[in-house]
């Protein structure tokens, strides 16, 4: 959410996107429609965001509502989008985006096990094993892809001195104040 809203005030385009929530006051930054079509991606393949299925095959449906949602964005702007899910979708975007440029973001595993007990009273072993399965996929990306990485828990301006400097490659400008 950090990263994604610091890309959106750096110019990249987000579209319509939660910007408020009770655990989160300036909103995770998700977009509804890509929330749902990948949460129904994941049921279809016998799994959940919390409940990871082991592979994922997009069915016909699933790529014509992602299709649609692509068709969404402007052509003419920097776009992008985060949620999570993506770590277990991805190949089925990749089909239409083969050029898609990534950012990736770490949080230390015992503080996303707070977040996640807060939100959803889930225990610390099943939090921590969400972390190890979605760090996984973030790490094996990591390798395949070569992205930028941040660190959700550095200090702000070590932060922002990343962001100073993976904006640029991706198109942004990080704004000089705030």
């Amino acid at each position: 959410s950090c990263l994604a809203g610091s890309l959106q005030e750096s110019g990249l385009y987000l579209g319509e996107v939660n910007t408020s929530a009770p655990q989160n006051a300036k909103g995770n930054r998700e977009s509804r429609a890509i929330m749902d079509l990948q949460d129904d991606l994941l049921r279809a393949n016998g799994g959940d965001w919390d409940a990871p299925p082991h592979e994922v095959v997009w069915q016909p449906e699933h790529r014509a509502r992602r299709d649609a949602i692509i068709a969404t964005y402007p052509a003419d702007q920097i776009w992008g989008f985060k949620d999570p899910r993506t770590l277990l979708t991805l190949e089925g975007w990749l089909e239409v985006l083969p050029s898609v440029r990534f950012v990736g973001t770490f949080r230390h595993p015992l503080a996303v096990a707070a977040s996640l007990h807060a939100r959803n009273q889930f225990s610390v072993e099943k939090s921590l094993a969400l972390w190890a399965v979605y760090n996984q996929r973030l790490l094996e990306n990591h390798r395949r892809f070569g992205f930028p990485m941040v660190c959700f828990d550095w200090p702000q301006e070590r932060y922002r001195q990343r962001l100073l400097a993976i904006a640029p490659g991706l198109g942004l400008t990080v704004p000089t104040t705030g």
